[in-house]
């Protein structure tokens, strides 16, 4: 069995149809040709990042607006006062489409994923892993979710984590476990193929 750790920014990558092999793995993962795993803090940080994300571009699409009602009250160049409205409804445009895209990415992963725990044993583990890394955010949770998911990791054939960040991956590599930095090296690796 191949087991395939995924966390919160294959989520948002796939929410947002920035790479195109997310997909590719999740469609492998409905064939059962491997089986995802994802700790459940990440779907709590891909929720609160897009829910801290949305309103910055809200603000950025109001200050557009604005700016093109200044052109347009002052009667100056009203090309760029629409310009300007374009883009600010582009904005709202890709807060909805990115909504609807984690609606969809969440409601998939929650059918085929296995969803690791927030147990205290992770919460313990996640303590011991944090002074490892230099930046504080949630990667030990991430990791120390793995970590704890030996029943998984002794049954598997093959074990792959996914993690674009490459602190996370060398730590994860010091315990054993491969690290991968795209979903495209998964595909690659495993021969995956979207029918």
């Amino acid at each position: 069995m191949k087991i395939l750790y995924i966390e919160t920014h294959f989520i948002l990558a796939h929410a947002r149809g920035e790479q195109p092999a997310t997909e590719t793995v999740l469609h492998a993962a409905e064939r059962d040709l491997l089986k995802l795993a994802l700790p459940v803090f990440c779907v709590y940080e891909a929720l609160q990042k897009h829910r801290r994300d949305t309103p910055e571009r809200e603000q950025w699409a109001s200050r557009l607006d604005e700016l093109a009602r200044n052109l347009e009250h002052k009667k100056l160049d009203t090309d760029k006062g629409e310009a300007f409205r374009r883009s600010a409804g582009d904005l709202r445009k890709l807060n909805d489409t990115w909504q609807r895209g984690l609606d969809q990415t969440l409601n998939r992963l929650l059918r085929i994923a296995t969803l690791l725990p927030l147990s205290r044993a992770v919460v313990d583990r996640a303590r011991l892993v944090a002074p490892h890394l230099r930046k504080e955010d949630g990667d030990p949770w991430h990791i120390a979710a793995v970590l704890e998911d030996q029943s998984t990791l002794e049954q598997a054939d093959e074990v792959i984590f996914l993690s674009g960040d490459k602190e996370v991956r060398a730590f994860v590599e010091s315990r054993g476990i491969e690290a991968v930095a795209a979903a495209e090296k998964v595909v690659a690796k495993w021969s995956l193929e979207k029918d």
